[in-house]
């Protein structure tokens, strides 16, 4: 079984891309179980659109990738940080499991077609 999530400090991930851009890195890939719900545990909802942001402003970094994002905790934020942040890539990777509502309903998933499909 997978563990709880815990998000690392903002400022060591920062500092970590600013090393790795030093010695020559142009692409960073933020990765996560459900990526997008970075900050969740001290209440955040907008830390991963202001951890986009902040990855915009490092020199030298060209570009932003990140997956996997959940749709659960997919917000308006984060579209408009992939918008307004130049280095962010205009991709997603997001894990729909399936188009069928009793396939997501056998996996224990709390959604069902109808809220991404129309």
């Amino acid at each position: 079984l997978r563990g709880k999530e815990k998000d690392r400090r903002t400022g060591d991930i920062l500092a970590e891309i600013e090393a790795l851009v030093a010695e020559g890195v142009s692409e960073i890939t933020l990765l996560g179980q459900n990526v997008n719900a970075y900050g969740s545990d001290i209440g955040d909802r907008e830390a991963f659109s202001k951890l986009l942001r902040a990855c915009g402003k490092i020199e030298g970094l060209e570009r932003v990738r990140f997956t996997s994002p959940h749709p659960r905790d997919f917000t308006d934020d984060v579209i408009a940080a992939m918008a307004e942040t130049p280095n962010v890539m205009p991709q997603l990777h997001m894990p729909m499991q399936s188009g069928s509502d009793a396939v997501l309903k056998a996996m224990r998933r709390s959604y069902r077609q109808e809220r991404f499909l129309g």
